[in-house]
């Protein structure tokens, strides 16, 4: 008995302007923006949102529930998993025991690594083989099984945000000067107040390196 074949293909996709595919690859139901590259043997299933300016590399592999932002790298070999097996095996298409991934602007992701269902920030670079198993909310480089804040990025400024509880004003100080975990310092400035929380500005500028 002959088996029934399916065939790649570009299927209901919205692309945005000056996009560039190689095919062979597999894309349906999801949305391209400006200015993005598709390699060879990428797969980028439905619903499926990328940011402008982003790259996928060969042969990637993203499936439902991945938003990936603006500017974000894609490397060979990176796997997205919205199926965590929670019953002890597969969901078998039951899309209610799937989880969403929510990846922001500038995130690099290396080589052959894996991503579970998590939000990942702005500004972050995942190391090559690299396994992410919980939320990132710090911009920075993670590495390793699971995935672990390594260090600030060097070189460029970074600016984001972060919520604290009014009670940890003295920690943001005191961070503000002396941050054990970074390269350089960095300057907090407190912006406004959000119910109990401080939301503050966190900035890191080469000038500190000076």
């Amino acid at each position: 008995m002959d088996p029934t074949v399916t065939h790649t293909s570009i299927k209901n996709v919205s692309f945005g302007t000056n996009v560039r595919v190689v095919e062979p690859c597999n894309l349906y139901d999801c949305k391209i923006g400006d200015d993005c590259f598709i390699g060879p043997f990428v797969e980028i299933q439905k619903g499926v949102s990328i940011g402008a300016s982003s790259k996928i590399q060969s042969p990637a592999f993203i499936c439902e529930l991945v938003t990936i932002g603006e500017s974000c790298f894609i490397s060979h070999g990176v796997m997205f998993v919205n199926d965590l097996f929670r019953d002890g095996g597969p969901a078998r298409g039951d899309s209610s025991k799937w989880g969403e991934t929510s990846i922001g602007r500038n995130v690099s992701i290396g080589t052959n690594a894996t991503v579970l269902p998590v939000n990942i920030c702005d500004h972050v670079v995942i190391g090559a083989g690299s396994v992410v198993t919980k939320d990132i909310t710090k911009p920075g480089v993670y590495c390793g099984n699971p995935a672990q804040f390594l260090r600030r990025i060097r070189g460029g400024s970074q600016v984001y945000s972060e919520e604290v509880n009014c009670s940890e004003l003295r920690f943001c100080s005191v961070l503000g000067e002396d941050d054990e975990d970074s390269d350089r310092p960095f300057v907090v400035s407190f912006s406004r107040y959000s119910g109990d929380k401080l939301v503050c500005l966190l900035y890191t500028s080469d000038a500190a390196d000076e």
